[in-house]
């Protein structure tokens, strides 16, 4: 064998042994890459059991919620455990329901006869750009 060949035979090894590792690696990507997304697979179906765990216990609670402000439990937390009763009927004062009060009228108009309070402010201002009385 002449030099040249055992060159290009050495090459030629060297493409191959490096063809295989690069294959070898790509497989190893590939698996560590499934490997990964399944367990991310695992990861999410764990967190969809929280959540429904979790959101039906947000249900629960709205529910226990509205009960406890029902006017039937409200009543019963007050007679049985606070110790308050009933009033009797000679003790219940009854209000009259009124019209709500309406805008007030109020009226700037000025007193005949003297300078009124609501005039000095306003000369006051006026004074200041330096025009003269009205």
């Amino acid at each position: 064998m002449t030099a040249r060949r055992l060159k290009k035979g050495w090459r030629r090894g060297l493409i191959k042994f490096g063809f295989f590792l690069y294959l070898v690696a790509g497989v190893f990507c590939l698996v560590g890459l499934r490997s990964s997304a399944i367990s991310m697979e695992y990861d999410i179906g764990k967190l969809q059991k929280e959540k429904e765990s979790i959101t039906r216990e947000r249900k629960l609670l709205f529910a226990h919620r509205a009960g406890s402000f029902s006017m039937k439990s409200v009543e019963d937390t007050a007679i049985n455990d606070l110790g308050m009763s009933l009033p009797e009927r000679e003790k219940v004062i009854f209000v009259r329901r009124m019209q709500p009060a309406g805008p007030r009228e109020a009226s700037v108009k000025a007193e005949t006869g003297s300078a009124s309070a609501w005039r000095l402010p306003l000369r006051a201002f006026k004074n200041m750009r330096g025009a003269e009385d009205p």
